[in-house]
């Protein structure tokens, strides 16, 4: 899975937004606010076309958390994102 090229991340004084520029002719903007644990995710795939196994891994290679809750709430979060076409 791999960041949509319309979406970037953004650090406003202590908040992580990700901004997402609609590509069709009604020129709508959505913002979308992250915890840093999200915005961390979102730079991990950045550029990149990552699995959730492998995102788990770099996850847990970072922070300390165990495998199983890390792999459960990446997936989670995955599948929020590509609801709302963060990811494709």
């Amino acid at each position: 899975m791999k960041t949509n090229s319309n979406v970037k991340l953004r650090k406003i004084g202590n908040r992580f937004m990700i901004v997402a520029d609609s590509d069709n002719e009604t020129s709508k903007t959505h913002v979308y606010e992250l915890n840093e644990s999200a915005a961390r995710l979102w730079q991990m795939m950045s550029g990149k076309d990552l699995s959730a196994d492998e995102l788990t891994e770099c996850f847990c290679e970072e922070f300390d958390v165990a495998k199983d809750v890390a792999h459960a709430d990446i997936e989670r979060q995955l599948e929020e994102w590509k609801r709302f076409g963060l990811v494709e």
